[in-house]
């Protein structure tokens, strides 16, 4: 078991337009898209075993780590801090008045909250590998503010499905580094 705690972090799969779904977000399934794409991410993390899975509450998340839970008969636990914040909005308290769009108190609120799940993480497994799907406003807000924190070099930015982020956390020490989308990739 390595001496370091290895989180492969990821935006879940494709799930069609948000637009489009009426019902509450948290139950917006994958596409038949988004599920190939979660095998096929699947694949490629599957090279090493995984002692853990987190997730966001929200249903497209949770079936992204589907195939990982099966290959490696692991429950998906969900955690909130991974749930998405609509696109960078405040705290809801702090909305009032607001405008409705991306906010910096909003990504400072995203970041805060999906420090609080990896470290929720961190307190389950000190070390080992696990695997966490949140969602596209999510994880560049955690990767800027790590980068910011612990005087990291800015990794490119997941611009698409199909690539992630490891997260090394030794220590009091965290490292990232970005994986490039995945050669035949579904799109």
């Amino acid at each position: 078991m390595p001496d370091k705690l290895v989180v492969e972090i990821f935006g879940h799969m494709d799930a069609g337009d948000r637009t489009q779904w009426t019902e509450d977000q948290d139950l917006r399934p994958l596409s038949e898209l988004g599920r190939r794409q979660a095998e096929r991410l699947c694949e490629a993390l599957a090279t090493q075993s995984f002692d853990a899975l987190y997730s966001s509450p929200a249903m497209r998340a949770r079936q992204t780590l589907e195939p990982l839970a099966g290959r490696f008969e692991l429950p998906i636990t969900p955690l909130e801090g991974l749930r998405e914040t609509d696109g960078w909005q405040p705290p809801p308290l702090w909305r009032d008045g607001r405008a409705a769009a991306p906010d910096p108190i909003g990504g400072a609120y995203a970041a805060g909250r999906a420090m609080q799940a990896l470290e929720a993480i961190r307190a389950e497994h000190r070390t080992g590998r696990v695997a966490a799907c949140s969602h596209g406003d999510i994880l560049p807000a955690l990767i800027v503010y790590l980068i910011g924190a612990f005087e990291l070099e800015l990794p490119a930015p997941l611009d698409s499905r199909g690539g992630w982020y490891t997260l090394s956390l030794d220590g009091t020490r965290i490292d990232v580094e970005h994986h490039d989308r995945l050669p035949g990739f579904p799109s």
